[in-house]
């Protein structure tokens, strides 16, 4: 009896041996028509290159016949023949060119006219075969084309030169004009050279043969390394046919071969590889233990300690069972492991969840336990709210929990919480009922708006600002047009006065105040967004010393002389991005509220300094970390209430005493002015000692730039410019007073009302400068600028607005206009533009 080692070895032996065979069999029968019709459609596909090269030739010759037939000259050569056609055009370059082998000219009869063929490798005439000729004649009367024609004909011959591609169009006019007089045909002789070309492109020969029909074979394999390929052209409508052969590598059929061998080699390895390890485990694990398998008895262990049986088995059996019960144990280990960190994994979500989680139990409303995200909200410690009622926290004591279900799509409701110190937390609030632990528990979730409430406080005052904002542009316009005469007219008679007049006095207190009123009619347009001048790069170090020396800062000192004012001293580079005179508005308002927030004696601080916010800084309003001009302004005022503050920057807010200047548009400019410098306010009252504004203004990278000071211009001796001027403005008033301004320097006015009566004027005659009001009656003033400009784009312009948006002021200039004045304007605003200008 043969023992179970010789066993398995004749059975691994035969096994060896049928694996072998029909792995052979099987890939032969599976893979190999599939290889070999892969192989053939790529011969295909290879040799349609071919076929894809001559087409390629065929529709380059086309696009060449359809230029050459359409053109006056040779339309104009059918009939002359002239010798200057053929030297300036038949050279041996324009074939090399056209990449053609011959051009010919055939009468509107099918007669060849004249015709010229040259080989474009060696640059010399050649002959064209007679029969090619002869076919040709007949060919070209059997071609029939629709008029006026822009197409071309193509087909292939295969000549006792061989294979020639021809290409053909009516001779018509340059535009496609009858009568058709002719045919000019190109052609191609695809020659040895065209082969040998084709070869180092797509790296296979070609042949091209005459066939007799359109049998062939596509492909022929020839031998296990060589297969011929071909493919058939068919010309002139079938009646001539035209083989393209080439014999081409069987690489695939080569990688299949090796492909087959490595794969067949492969399996009968991986068969010993497996029947040794096969043999050497039964060996090793079952026969030497087939003996102590009958006599060995399983050891019986208490699995509620989770340990592993440590029996060393004697049989096959015992060490089954041993195993499998082994395998038990380790699964409800991992099953029990797995829970647990499910349990950490679920504490730690809800522990790290944005939102505040509190579990309550349903019969006593006692808080049983919450996240550590409740926590902060509330300051207090889990210890403090562990067992105690939640009425005192969340729950309102008049009425239950409202309970919903999450798998009802409804609405959060909002409730308010208080901290540890007091502090209002408003929260949206879902509560749902779960079971914990054989309980009947409330599960709140409570979401933190507090700051959204703030932010839609913030929305709110915007909102109010705006509305302001849109009321003051609709009445800008006109009252700054009254301000023009309240400005204009008292310079104009001040200078027909003599300098010691006692009229000189309530003049000037006229002029000022309507500059005074104009200042206030320019902080409601701050508040507009719609007035707002260009921004530049400044120094606030700068800006500061300019208000420190102002007349305005000057007058302060004099009405309250016990009140000091401590400036910065030092020269720091502090360079920020905004308007020069809207800052120092905004610096001049809030100095001004903090020394009448004093009631006698007391001091203003001005601070400043470059700073850098690591962090988020919560204030007055979220101020961002980054790095900014710090600019504070701090009194030993009487402070302002909570309840006030809130409102401090809203328009027409004030609670100065009479006697006390205040329009309540002061705090809304000055934080206008801060938001469209991109910076950030913060204000720390305390009743009884105080107030600090803080200004935080983003740093800017630009570079400071030197700013020429200003000369000051006598106005009783203007000079003469001796301009024509044309005036254009819908208000008489307006005319009048602009007329009378430039006439005091010496120029020919003349005024028009609207945009019709301009363009009359223009066309009569010509102005050295037209003042246009921008918003006229029904008309834009920028409008009839840019037609202006469109007529004549070197007639100067200057724009007069009481008000327009920034947008389109600067459009204006983008179109050419050389710059606008704000009404209402003064004699030296006129001065200081003209000598700009026109000195």
């Amino acid at each position: 009896m043969l023992s179970i080692r010789r066993k398995i070895i004749i059975f691994w032996i035969i096994t060896s041996i049928l694996l072998f065979v029909g792995t052979l069999l099987l890939i032969q029968g599976t893979f190999f028509s599939t290889f070999q019709s892969l192989e053939k459609n790529q011969a295909i596909k290879q040799i349609n290159v071919a076929k894809e090269w001559l087409e390629g030739i065929k529709e380059h010759l086309k696009g060449y016949a359809i230029d050459w037939a359409a053109w006056d000259e040779t339309y104009d050569f059918i009939y002359n023949l002239s010798p200057d056609y053929v030297s300036r055009n038949l050279m041996p370059d324009s074939f090399t060119a056209l990449q053609t082998n011959a051009i010919m000219y055939y009468n509107a009869k099918g007669k060849l006219l004249y015709y010229k063929a040259i080989d474009i490798y060696q640059k010399t005439e050649i002959s064209l075969p007679i029969d090619f000729l002869e076919f040709l004649s007949k060919f070209i009367k059997t071609q029939k084309v629709d008029f006026p024609h822009t197409k071309a004909w193509g087909d292939y011959f295969y000549s006792s030169q061989g294979l020639i591609i021809f290409t053909g169009s009516p001779i018509v006019t340059s535009d496609f004009q009858g009568p058709i007089r002719g045919t000019v045909v190109l052609a191609r002789i695809i020659t040895p050279q065209d082969l040998s070309v084709f070869f180092k492109k797509y790296h296979f020969l070609l042949k091209i043969l005459p066939a007799k029909n359109k049998n062939f074979k596509q492909v022929e394999f020839i031998s296990d390394l060589k297969m011929k390929v071909a493919t058939l052209l068919s010309a002139q409508g079938e009646k001539q046919y035209i083989l393209l052969q080439t014999i081409l590598p069987r690489n695939l059929h080569l990688q299949f071969k090796k492909l087959q061998l490595f794969f067949t080699g492969s399996m009968v390895v991986l068969t010993i590889v497996i029947f040794l390890g096969f043999a050497f485990f039964l060996q090793k694990n079952i026969l030497q233990d087939l003996h102590l398998l009958v006599k060995s008895l399983p050891t019986l262990v208490s699995p509620s300690k989770f340990e592993k049986i440590t029996l060393q088995p004697k049989s096959r059996e015992t060490f089954t069972l041993i195993s499998s019960i082994n395998t038990l144990l380790d699964k409800i280990k991992n099953l029990l492991e797995e829970e647990n960190k499910k349990k950490k994994t679920l504490n730690t979500i809800l522990e790290n969840l944005p939102l505040g989680i509190v579990l309550i139990r349903k019969k006593d409303n006692q808080i049983l336990w919450t996240n550590s995200n409740f926590l902060k909200m509330t300051n207090y410690s889990l210890k403090e709210l562990q067992s105690k009622k939640c009425s005192h926290y969340i729950c309102q004591p008049t009425t239950e929990i409202d309970l919903q279900d999450f798998d009802k799509d409804l609405d959060l409701l909002e409730v308010e919480l208080l901290s540890k110190q007091g502090q209002k937390i408003f929260c949206l609030k879902k509560a749902i009922e779960i079971d914990y632990e054989g309980e009947s528990c409330i599960l709140e979730i409570l979401i933190d708006i507090t700051k959204y409430k703030e932010l839609e406080h913030e929305l709110r005052q915007a909102e109010k600002l705006k509305t302001t904002g849109l009321l003051a542009g609709t009445v800008a316009h006109e009252l700054n047009n009254l301000f023009s005469s309240l400005v204009l007219y008292p310079e104009i008679l001040q200078r027909k006065l003599p300098r010691n007049s006692d009229l000189n006095k309530p003049l000037t207190t006229i002029k000022d105040s309507a500059l005074r009123a104009a200042t206030l009619v320019e902080d409601l347009l701050t508040l507009a967004r719609r007035n707002l001048p260009t921004q530049e790069t400044l120094n606030l170090s700068e800006v500061i010393k300019e208000c420190q020396n102002s007349p305005e800062i000057q007058k302060i000192l004099t009405h309250y002389p016990k009140i000091k004012l401590k400036w910065p001293h030092s020269d720091l580079k502090a360079p920020i991005k905004g308007n020069k005179t809207l800052l120092m508005k905004a610096i001049f308002n809030t100095i001004k509220n903090s020394v009448e927030a004093i009631d006698s004696q007391g001091e203003v601080k001005i601070t400043l300094k470059v700073i850098r916010l690591k962090e988020t800084l919560q204030g007055y309003e979220t101020i961002p970390a980054g790095e900014y001009v710090y600019l504070s302004i701090e009194d030993t005022g009487k402070g302002i209430s909570p309840q006030v503050l809130s409102h401090i920057f809203e328009p027409f807010f004030s609670q100065k005493p009479l006697g006390q200047s205040g329009t309540g548009l002061g705090t809304t400019v000055i934080w206008n002015v801060i938001k469209d410098m991109k910076g950030y306010i913060d204000v720390k009252s305390k009743l009884g000692k105080g107030t600090i504004f803080s200004f935080y203004l983003p740093l800017s990278k630009e570079k400071i730039p030197t700013i020429p000071k200003n000369s000051n211009v006598n106005l009783q001796y203007l000079p003469a410019y001796n301009l024509k001027v044309l005036v254009v403005d819908d208000k008489k008033e307006q005319r009048d007073l602009a007329k009378t301004v430039l006439e005091e320097f010496s120029c020919k006015v003349e005024t028009a009302t609207n945009g019709q009566e301009t363009f009359d004027k223009l066309q009569n005659k010509s102005f050295d400068l037209i003042m246009l009001d921008v918003l006229l009656e029904n008309e834009n003033g920028i409008d009839i600028a840019e037609k202006i400009l469109k007529i004549d784009s070197e007639q100067k312009i200057i724009l007069v607005t009481g008000y327009a948006e920034t947008e389109k002021i600067e459009q204006a200039l983008k179109l050419g206009v050389l710059t606008y004045i704000k009404k209402p304007y003064t004699l030296e605003k006129i001065y200081q533009t003209l000598k700009k200008y026109f000195s």
